[in-house]
């Protein structure tokens, strides 16, 4: 079994959340691990802001949460020594 820290529960393991179409106005359920998604109802997307707490500064968060999601949370660039240098 893999440890992870508690305070990423929600990239680890996700779960539906309602959201509100900014547009539309319309709810829409998304997981706790994504940041876009298309309105069911109207077509615009919906971007929101997730928290990342230790993963911007611990050296083991590409470990903990995956290299794919890491990239996909932080941007593309990777950094050889440790998640320090991602700029927030």
């Amino acid at each position: 079994m893999t440890v992870t820290c508690p305070g990423i529960a929600h990239i680890t393991n996700p779960y539906p959340e309602e959201i509100t179409c900014p547009y539309c106005l319309s709810q829409n359920e998304i997981w706790s691990d994504e940041t876009t998604m298309k309105c069911i109802n109207c077509g615009q997307y919906i971007f929101r802001e997730i928290s990342l707490d230790c993963i911007k500064w611990c050296k083991y968060a590409i470990q903990c949460i995956g290299e794919k999601k890491y990239k996909e949370l932080m941007g593309d660039s990777l950094s050889d020594d440790n998640a320090l240098s991602h700029p927030s």
